[in-house]
């Protein structure tokens, strides 16, 4: 099954990339497959963006800053504990 071996390589990239994309044309399974890994990694682990939907456009308008601050928070998360 062809979403099974895109899963893989998605988690592979995952291993060694702290961001990666899904870009593709509508109604091909990308919004799926994100869900499917989100939910197979955890979702405290995972952030989703629609970069059809405004809000998440605006979060991502500073990327690296919004980024930063999801890193400190999990970093905040983790001394906390579960």
């Amino acid at each position: 099954m062809l979403g099974r071996h895109v899963q893989a390589d998605v988690r592979r990239a995952l291993a060694g990339f702290p961001v990666v994309a899904l870009l593709g044309p509508r109604q091909v399974g990308k919004t799926t497959l994100a869900r499917a890994l989100q939910r197979g990694l955890g979702a405290a682990r995972t952030r989703y963006f629609d970069l059809e939907s405004p809000a998440d456009l605006a979060k991502l308008s500073d990327a690296e800053a919004y980024l930063d601050a999801q890193r400190g928070a999990a970093g905040r998360r983790r001394a906390r504990g579960p």
